[in-house]
């Protein structure tokens, strides 16, 4: 399916699913005209990320304000991505 059906699925924008690629968390398929096509394990892993985001919002909050997005990415992207990538290759 193209990337506006998968965004919608999950509850993100294109955008989003992009910048997710970028980060190597999803990896899209091309079709012969050049669309991305995402399929149902895409739609999942977006859906882990919303849900991890969540989380960490939470806990954000509850820090003080303090606490920079930057220093909370630089740990949680790489465990994030460990964890997807690794959900990806037992299935």
């Amino acid at each position: 399916m193209r990337i506006g059906e998968p965004a919608r699925r999950a509850g993100v924008s294109t955008r989003a699913l992009r910048y997710y690629e970028q980060r190597g968390l999803i990896r899209s398929r091309r079709s012969a005209n050049g669309y991305r096509e995402y399929d149902e394990s895409d739609i999942r892993i977006v859906a882990e990320i919303r849900a991890l985001g969540e989380v960490v919002r939470q806990i954000v909050g509850a820090k003080p304000k303090r606490l920079l997005l930057a220093d909370l990415a630089g740990h949680f992207w790489p465990r994030l991505h460990k964890c997807i990538m690794g959900r990806l290759y037992k299935h």
